[in-house]
């Protein structure tokens, strides 16, 4: 089963959304962080995703 990204921006009142098709060999992750290299490396530590 295909799989799709769906992302919604809100700007002054109106609602966009895109849809984007996942391929085979992406991956998408979603951390919270400060700053753009706390999100890297948060996204790097499996640990802090339950991963072995």
């Amino acid at each position: 089963m295909t799989q799709y990204l769906i992302r919604s921006i809100e700007h002054n009142g109106e609602t966009f959304t895109d849809v984007i098709t996942v391929r085979d060999n992406e991956r998408y992750q979603v951390v919270v962080a400060e700053s753009k290299e706390q999100a890297l490396n948060k996204a790097d530590d499996k640990t802090h995703y339950g991963f072995n």
